[in-house]
């Protein structure tokens, strides 16, 4: 499942992916697997890209789950 979230932050701020890793201390490919949904980050993984993005985890993760979860029920 995409975080598309995430993502749009990150392009609506021009930030590459590897900028928005160095800024939370991860690789360039780790977080492009947590934007694309093929990892999970962990709980402090998850803050950080919360707290870089001021927004909070519900709406990265549980609001990703919802419409996923809406669109299989469909």
């Amino acid at each position: 499942m995409e975080r598309k979230i995430i993502k749009d932050k990150r392009t609506s701020l021009s930030l590459s992916h590897g900028e928005v890793a160095k800024a939370i201390g991860i690789s360039r490919s780790f977080y492009t697997q947590i934007e694309n949904g093929t990892r999970d980050p962990s709980f402090r993984v998850a803050r950080k890209i919360a707290s870089f993005y001021e927004i909070s985890l519900d709406e990265i993760f549980l609001k990703s789950n919802v419409a996923t979860d809406n669109m299989s029920l469909a």
